[in-house]
């Protein structure tokens, strides 16, 4: 009898440790996941500022990396203006010879005179226009080096407070030296450099903005500027680091869906295809349809809030 009470007795006594031992882990867990969540601040609005200037210095080369690669369009455009104006010169050149056949001389010179006004007033026209662009690009040139300098001003005012939220000293480190890297190739104005540099100087705020609370994971900016970087191997038919590139979007991506609270399920599904998209086109090393694809990537991960 005393012997099943116990037993009766132990068993209980157990029962009741691996409770105890079950709430401190459970308790445990639970003091692990507050101190995240409650001491983590709200995202800096000087970091916030370099980020948007960032992605504003980025669109803004890309346009004008567009208008400048688009000089043999331009050209193109004139001969079409000098093929049309020979046309009409050559049928003035007829009616005068018709109206003067009792004096040929006469009649040359006047043509070769009109000739030569005419070349004279196009070519004003085209170094008129090539003025107006080289006055643009020294414009928009200008505008890029006033940017980068206004993120070197942030820099310096966040710096101090990236090393008190905790940030990486080798990641400050080198978001320095990119910084710095930027700023030499828009001094240089060299185009395609100069977005190069920003783009990976983008990919950097992924880190910072991991150490305060946000809504859209921060892996969404290495994600853009990893896309990026494929539209620009692209522009240039590099296509080597490709397959490397679109594993690092899989599992950057794998990543921030992960650390999603509310996710869009739909909007999560077109991105799972946009890149599965990308990746074939890029396969293919199609030039056209990777900027085309990259773009519909691009525009699927600025919805995600």
């Amino acid at each position: 009898m005393y012997k099943k009470i116990n037993i009766v007795y132990l068993l209980l006594l157990y029962t009741i440790c691996l409770t105890i031992i079950g709430c401190n882990k459970n308790m445990g867990k639970e003091q692990d996941q507050q101190p995240q969540n409650i001491q983590k601040k709200e995202i800096p609005k000087v970091l916030s500022n370099m980020e948007n200037s960032t992605e504003e210095l980025i669109q803004n080369l890309w346009y004008n990396s567009q208008f400048l690669k688009s000089d043999k369009s331009n050209i193109g455009e004139t001969e079409n203006i000098n093929i049309n104006r020979e046309d009409g010169q050559q049928d003035s050149k007829d009616t005068e010879k018709k109206e003067g056949q009792n004096d040929p001389d006469n009649s040359k010179k006047e043509g070769n005179q009109g000739i030569s006004n005419d070349n004279s007033a196009q070519k004003k026209q085209q170094d008129k226009s090539k003025d107006g662009e080289h006055g643009k690009k020294i414009t928009e040139w200008k505008k890029i080096k006033e940017n980068i300098g206004e993120l070197h001003v942030e820099w310096n005012t966040y710096e101090p407070q990236s090393l008190k939220d905790g940030a990486i000293p080798e990641v400050i480190q080198s978001f320095k030296r990119q910084l710095n890297m930027l700023s030499e190739a828009a001094e240089r104005e060299d185009l395609d450099k100069t977005l190069q540099e920003a783009n990976v100087l983008y990919s950097y705020y992924a880190h910072f903005f991991d150490l305060y609370r946000h809504h859209a994971p921060p892996e969404i900016k290495r994600l853009k500027a990893l896309t990026r970087q494929i539209m620009l191997n692209a522009q240039k038919e590099y296509w080597q680091d490709t397959e490397v590139l679109v594993e690092q979007i899989k599992v950057t991506w794998h990543t921030a869906k992960s650390r999603m609270g509310n996710a869009d399920i739909a909007l999560n599904e077109q991105i799972d295809c946009a890149i599965i998209d990308l990746e074939s086109v890029a396969k293919e090393q199609n030039s056209l349809l990777t900027s085309l694809k990259g773009d519909i990537l691009l525009q699927n991960l600025d919805k995600i809030k």
